[in-house]
């Protein structure tokens, strides 16, 4: 309940907590009691389709579109339907159409794939419009300040400053540059 509190009372969230700790459910449940119409989901491909399936379980009445056939993709989109389902790669390849949309809600699955501030995929996801957003890791642990800066830079443009100030004010490099940790996190 706490989960779906912080996401409710949030335009954006990371919801970062191990693999199979529930943050589907909280998203969802999330989405149920903020009266969510249009959900934009990303995730990774292999995913898509457990993502679908897992979706009819809760929300069986809903329309649910899976984005995976290039030459339906424009009609696909245009569908009116409550979830849109893609695959990061279809983000860098589709964000011509993609960022015309203004979706009440994009949920980011297993987000540490956007986290490169320095790919095509980061900056056309940037570029994506939405009400609310939320990011999801299952490997919040293994995530480096990096990462948590590229996830904040889509969530919150700015709140970090620039990924050099980031770098200075919250990490400590080695010898070669390389974050060594954190500091300043309190």
């Amino acid at each position: 309940r706490e989960g779906v509190l912080f996401l409710i009372n949030r335009e954006a969230a990371l919801l970062a907590s191990d693999p199979g700790t529930g943050k589907s459910v909280q998203m969802f449940v999330a989405i149920e009691e903020l009266g969510i119409e249009k959900t934009l989901i990303v995730t990774m491909k292999s995913l898509c389709f457990s993502i679908e399936a897992e979706l009819r379980k809760w929300y069986p009445n809903k329309k649910i579109v899976v984005i995976n056939n290039k030459s339906e993709r424009l009609k696909q989109y245009q569908q009116d339907a409550d979830f849109f389902i893609l695959n990061y790669e279809k983000i860098r390849t589709d964000i011509e159409i993609l960022r015309h949309f203004k979706l009440p809600m994009i949920l980011a699955d297993e987000c540490t794939k956007i986290s490169n501030s320095q790919t095509q995929l980061h900056k056309a996801f940037k570029l994506l419009q939405s009400e609310r957003m939320i990011c999801a890791s299952g490997t919040p642990m293994s995530n480096t300040p990096s990462d948590y800066f590229g996830i904040f830079d889509i969530l919150v443009p700015g709140l970090l400053g620039t990924w050099w100030s980031f770098r200075q004010k919250f990490t400590n490099l080695d010898y070669f540059g390389h974050v060594e940790s954190y500091k300043n996190l309190d």
